[in-house]
């Protein structure tokens, strides 16, 4: 049987990507992505697939660069009181991503992005926090940074 792949999207992205089902959204609508994991959850070996933007002038417009791990600049925490919610004490982060050789470590940068992604390696929204909820949800792991350095 064929691994079973859902797709988020950071709504800034106008590409097709994505593979079986997909939610496009703002990736700080933590709400709506939530709901989306839980309500698309069907075997253990499924693979969420996470794509978000970046800004560097190393890569063309609309290459994709894949991820091996993040440095969470967000500044905020949704989980830190919500707890009980998503059934989690603590969030082992360790080994979050399926790892490639040409994997890079971006630093998810929140609401912060268009202020800081010129001064930081391989900016991102909110993938960090994302991939936890994926994490929190028993996912496996792909997140990749489509380059928007236009």
């Amino acid at each position: 049987m064929a691994k079973e792949h859902i797709s988020i999207i950071n709504a800034e992205l106008n590409l097709g990507l994505g593979k079986g089902k997909t939610l496009r959204c703002l990736l700080s609508d933590y709400e709506s992505i939530y709901a989306f994991l839980k309500n698309n959850k069907k075997t253990t070996k499924q693979t969420l697939h996470i794509f978000d933007v970046t800004h560097t002038e190393k890569s063309t417009n609309n290459d994709i660069l894949e991820v091996n791990d993040h440095i969470n600049r967000i500044g905020a925490n949704p989980f830190i009181g919500n707890q009980a919610k998503y059934k989690i004490d603590f969030i082992n982060v360790e080994h979050l991503y399926e790892k490639t050789n040409r994997g890079v470590i971006t630093n998810s940068l929140g609401p912060e992005y268009n202020k800081y992604k010129n001064k930081v390696q391989h900016p991102s929204t909110y993938l960090a926090n994302i991939s936890a909820l994926g994490k929190i949800c028993k996912y496996k792991i792909k997140a990749y940074l489509v380059n928007q350095n236009q």
